[in-house]
């Protein structure tokens, strides 16, 4: 049985969010899919080895729910050998719980460079933009020498990094969605995205600012899973679009919902 539905926002016009990207063809961003909070979990092993590489970019859409827990984030990259346990530092983003009356506080960038070695990139609160209940976007990548962290195109900061270096040695890279630092992700993920190069500031730029998904085959995506548009919205497969064919699985029941970023 295909997994259940949840309605939400559609696009602009009360219509399917559509973009025009690549060449130029327009094309329908239909589905997202939505974490409970508590254990759902997006995998998928792009068998490649850390240490093996020398750049990357990811990129994704996410929209958190309200009440937003301290060290809640929506993506990591899971580089241990024992994938249940906890990989805090391999995260990519998380946020630093909430503010008072309810908003975001800081969010902060992870990429793992030696023992306790971390980014170090704080977006503060009046910086980083991003609300519960809201749709942002956000792209991390490393040219080998520099890690950036971009939201809805724009850059936010940067830390120099030299090495990426895995949790344990010889472990392959597994990209998850709905899993963060010390507590699930609660909230709405789309059209998550993955390079082994680092994009350029424009094309990051052109990505995150166009207000909702664009059609990404004309950046050559080496994994490009699209949260339900290739699967009709059904089933516990994540399709890959990019080049990698690293399919996706769903674990635990995250929903499919017609609520995406326009």
């Amino acid at each position: 049985m295909g997994l259940p539905f949840i309605s939400g926002r559609m696009g602009r016009g009360g219509t399917l969010a559509s973009a025009t990207g690549g060449g130029g063809d327009a094309f329908q961003n239909q589905y997202s899919v939505s974490f409970d909070g508590s254990d759902d979990l997006m995998t998928a092993n792009l068998g490649i080895t850390v240490g093996s590489q020398s750049a990357y970019t990811i990129s994704f859409w996410a929209k958190p729910n309200a009440g937003v827990a301290n060290g809640n984030g929506p993506v990591r990259f899971n580089t241990k050998a024992d994938r249940s346990t906890h990989p805090g530092d391999t995260n990519l983003l998380r946020f630093n719980g909430t503010n008072l009356d309810g908003t975001i506080k800081n969010v902060e960038v992870y990429h793992k460079a030696a023992t306790n070695s971390y980014a170090g990139i704080t977006i503060v609160t009046a910086d980083h933009g991003i609300s519960a209940g809201s749709w942002f976007h956000y792209t991390q990548s490393w040219d080998g020498s520099t890690v950036k962290a971009y939201i809805n195109g724009t850059e936010k900061g940067s830390s120099s990094k030299s090495v990426w270096i895995p949790m344990d040695t010889g472990t392959t890279i597994q990209v998850e969605g709905g899993r963060g630092w010390g507590s699930p992700w609660n909230g709405y993920l789309d059209e998550i995205a993955y390079w082994n190069s680092a994009l350029s500031a424009s094309d990051i730029g052109t990505i995150g600012s166009a207000g909702g998904a664009i059609d990404l085959n004309s950046y050559s995506p080496l994994s490009w899973w699209r949260m339900g548009d290739n699967n009709s919205g059904s089933g516990t497969t994540i399709t890959d679009q990019g080049s990698g064919s690293n399919n996706a699985t769903l674990t635990n029941g995250p929903t499919f919902a017609t609520d995406v970023p326009s």
